[in-house]
């Protein structure tokens, strides 16, 4: 096999010289598919494009030419091997693993799409957790920022419009920032930063005032509104997803209050893969601080007569699916309280009974729902029967607005219970107080 001529040579040594950092007048080399390799490389050079792939380059020179590329300027790539070999260890070196991780993931990219071999350099190795030390491992008590309502990472409320939710929000972020009780609970204290997106500062002040915030200190609650949002952080899917992120940490609040979501996200709620890009980074990261978010939402129109708190959310699925918890907040029209219904991976699956309490503005927890249904519904029945007397079943449900069927079975439950009686007339059945005095009989 002949050797290159002086021209054929002189550019395979150019393109040596290149790879190995000199600088070269790439105009010296007379090769097209060299001139190619040459201009390739000093483009990744100055950073605009990946690294090349030889290979298939060398694939398209005659054979001659391509022995000698593999003979003389491959001999260059191990300096190529270890520039990567250096990048890996800087990259190991940065203390921040999500930085880390993305830069890592943008390089292996870019490689990728070459198809560069060496792509798989960069990939850190895997961590493997083996399960006996899963098994095995003790575990701290959860972080709560409400015990056993409000956990670290996300919960979504959601709620008609007008119902109380921000009264919610502003108890709940008053009874953090001083270590109260809310809900019947008692919390730790902690700062708390609060986006009030549909509230002007006249508004706050006015709930701030309703709920007696005099004993709340200064630094312990923070508020963020619209114009400031939109202004310095950004819609959560439009890059203010990682500005929140900053300042929640720098700041080391213990709860963050979004209200609401329709003010803070600028898409589409319905769309799966949009909102994992908005919220997946922020959920992860609220878990890792150990910190509590409340994002603020509107339920859609009833859709049955069961409500559920994950599919009466707009955007139900796509959403429950980037957060840890969901709460929803129910109230009938005309009745005074409300139902507080829970749904998620830390928060046991509960309904609570709540009253509005006009003297200090906020909800009160009266228990469990359905336990405090069955001992309303008793009660009116007992209130009617001591009021009017023995009555049949229709009647009686009439009167206290439930259904024949609801009442029949309340009935049957009080009967057992020795608290009242009943009595057949024919085809006709009557209710009464089992302790009413017995009427006289006529002789």
């Amino acid at each position: 096999m002949t050797n290159p001529n002086p021209q054929e040579l002189n550019s395979l040594l150019l393109v040596k010289k290149l790879i190995e950092g000199d600088a070269v007048n790439v105009t010296q080399i007379t090769d097209p598919i060299l001139q190619d390799i040459a201009q390739r490389i000093a483009e990744r050079r100055n950073g605009k494009t990946a690294l090349t792939v030889f290979d298939s380059e060398i694939a398209k020179l005659p054979k001659k030419q391509g022995k000698a590329i593999r003979v003389g300027v491959l001999t260059a790539r191990p300096k190529i091997n270890d520039w990567q070999d250096r990048l890996n260890e800087s990259l190991d070196a940065i203390p921040d693993h999500r930085v880390q991780a993305q830069l890592r993931a943008s390089l292996i990219k870019q490689l990728q799409e070459q198809a560069d071999p060496n792509a798989d350099r960069f990939f850190p190795p895997i961590k493997l957790i083996d399960s006996v030390d899963t098994f095995t491992k003790q575990f701290p008590d959860p972080v709560w920022a409400v015990p056993g309502i409000i956990p670290i990472g996300i919960t979504g409320l959601g709620g008609r419009p007008k119902i109380g939710k921000s009264w919610l929000m502003m108890q709940i972020a008053q009874s953090v920032a001083t270590g109260g009780i809310v809900l019947g609970q008692k919390v730790e204290r902690g700062r708390v930063l609060y986006l009030a997106l549909e509230d002007s500062e006249r508004r706050l002040q006015k709930r701030q005032k309703f709920q007696r915030w005099e004993d709340v200190s200064r630094e312990s609650i923070k508020f963020i509104l619209a114009d400031t949002f939109r202004d310095q952080i950004g819609y959560l899917d439009a890059g203010g997803t990682a500005k929140l992120l900053n300042h929640i940490e720098k700041e080391k609040y213990r709860l963050v209050i979004i209200d609401t979501l329709s003010r803070a996200f600028k898409g589409d709620f319905n769309d799966n893969n949009e909102m994992t890009r908005a919220m997946s980074p922020l959920q992860e990261r609220l878990n890792a601080l150990e910190i509590a978010c409340i994002i603020v939402h509107h339920h859609a129109k009833p859709k049955g007569m069961n409500p559920d708190p994950v599919d009466d959310l707009m955007g139900g699925s796509a959403i429950a699916g980037v957060i840890d918890n969901v709460i929803g907040l129910y109230k009938e029209q005309g009745k005074a309280g409300a139902k507080l219904s829970f749904r998620g991976r830390d928060v046991e699956e509960q309904k609570l009974q709540l009253s509005f309490d006009k003297t200090l503005y906020c909800w009160q927890n009266e228990g469990d729902a359905d336990e405090f249904k069955v001992t309303e519904e008793r009660q009116k029945i007992l209130d009617f029967l001591t009021e009017q007397g023995e009555a049949q079943v229709k009647s009686i449900a009439e009167a206290c607005d439930m259904n024949k069927g609801s009442a029949h079975y309340r009935l049957g439950e009080m009967e057992k219970a020795g608290k009242v009686t009943k009595r057949k007339s024919g085809q006709n059945v009557f209710y009464d107080l089992a302790d009413r005095p017995q009427r006289p009989q006529l002789t």
